[in-house]
């Protein structure tokens, strides 16, 4: 089992994948700060990650539900602190023997392309996987919400009889 990543996955990591979130959610937060959260969200969804969401029936209504949101100073700081560039690396922590499911998005290509380079990297006797939810993009989560609990219960069903 796989506790540290090949070492052209970690220049991946450490070269790609990681300064291009470290250079942009600190002047995210300060633009939400300075500018207000009704600027803020119309440029966050501008971006091509939120194209099939944009597209989605509930788009409005979830954007709408949004700019309720009362505290912004508490909003930039999650946005900042919970950044991605600041996370652990997922090949810092030892996985040995832990079973990962990756939820990955139809419509992209960003996640789906990193899953199956950690997948391709790992080797085919790891304990991880990645599902593709149907219509669906960057957010997952809204966009096929029943897909994720289906994949949940499924994976929490497989890796409990698994340990059983």
């Amino acid at each position: 089992m796989l506790q540290q990543p090949p070492q052209d996955l970690q220049h991946f990591q450490q070269k790609v994948f990681q300064p291009c979130f470290q250079d942009h959610q600190q002047p995210l937060a300060r633009t939400l700060i300075s500018f207000g959260l009704a600027s803020f969200l119309e440029n966050w969804y501008r971006g091509d990650l939120w194209r099939s969401f944009r597209e989605h029936q509930c788009f409005k209504k979830m954007v709408t539900s949004r700019l309720e949101h009362d505290d912004i100073h508490g909003l930039a700081k999650a946005l900042s602190d919970l950044s991605i560039a600041r996370q652990p690396s997922l090949w810092d922590w030892n996985i040995a023997g832990y079973h990962l499911m990756f939820i990955v998005e139809e419509k992209g290509v960003k996640f789906k392309n990193i899953s199956h380079e950690i997948f391709r990297k790992s080797g085919p006797t790891s304990n991880h996987e990645a599902v593709e939810a149907p219509n669906s993009g960057h957010a997952v989560h809204l966009e096929n919400p029943l897909a994720v609990v289906r994949f949940v219960r499924q994976f929490l069903t497989k890796t409990r009889h698994l340990e059983s």
